[in-house]
């Protein structure tokens, strides 16, 4: 029978190859808009850019206490959402220690760009994404290492509504967020989430980009991408 302290150090071992298979992908100049106030060095740094395309943002959840709202749900201070049954360890680009920096890659009417991967084959590659003022239409493009490509359509819901707990390639990461105004006041308590959405790579071949386009119709928010790695 193995004592407490090697369990503890079996687990830790397969933490640590779990961790390492799970690759949060920076978005670097793609980020554009600064849609969530923080509370950075001891005061509020209110969000410049409307997540919806017209009124509102979010805040981490210092942010809602400072501002006096301390049943609210936000986002987390660190931009860390642990691993679940359902989803890898997803992080974005918010923290209260970053009061200046872009967060997302917002797109108000029609937009398409491409990110990079680190080149490897991926078993799962989530989005972390919003959609504002109605659902957006995406096309997103897969390009693989032997030039090869595979596209899909996707509908990314409005903020309004979570996903359902049945479908396998959508997660609410953040459930019943609140939204403030640019006074940082509260405009709704909840029924606002943050979806992750997974593309579903093909494991077989080694990844190395991705094409988002996305239709005129509502203003989308790209918060984050993390891949998972496929076995040997």
């Amino acid at each position: 029978m193995k004592t407490p302290i090697t369990l503890l150090l079996l687990c830790a071992a397969i933490a640590c190859r779990a961790d390492d298979a799970t690759v949060q992908i920076g978005l670097g100049p793609l980020l554009n808009a600064r849609i969530v106030t923080t509370l950075t060095d001891g005061r509020l740094i209110t969000w410049r850019d409307a997540l919806d395309g017209v009124t509102s943002g979010e805040a981490t959840r210092a942010a809602a206490l400072r501002m006096g709202e301390a049943f609210a749900a936000a986002l987390p201070d660190d931009g860390i959402f642990p691993a679940t049954e359902r989803h890898p360890r997803v992080v974005i680009p918010v923290s209260n220690a970053d009061g200046a920096s872009n967060q997302v890659r917002r797109s108000v009417g029609a937009d398409s760009y491409t990110f990079e991967v680190p080149r490897a084959k991926y078993r799962q590659l989530w989005l972390a994404v919003m959609s504002g003022n109605g659902e957006s239409t995406l096309e997103l493009t897969l390009t693989y290492a032997d030039g090869s490509h595979s596209t899909q359509g996707v509908v990314v819901p409005d903020w309004y509504f979570p996903v359902k707990d049945g479908d396998a390639r959508w997660v609410n990461l953040a459930l019943d967020l609140g939204k403030w105004s640019s006074a940082n006041r509260m405009m709704e308590k909840d029924h606002h989430y943050l979806h992750g959405f997974d593309l579903g790579p093909d494991a077989g071949r080694e990844l190395v980009s991705v094409a988002v386009a996305k239709t005129a119709k509502a203003a989308l928010t790209l918060w984050g991408v993390t891949g998972v790695k496929a076995g040997p």
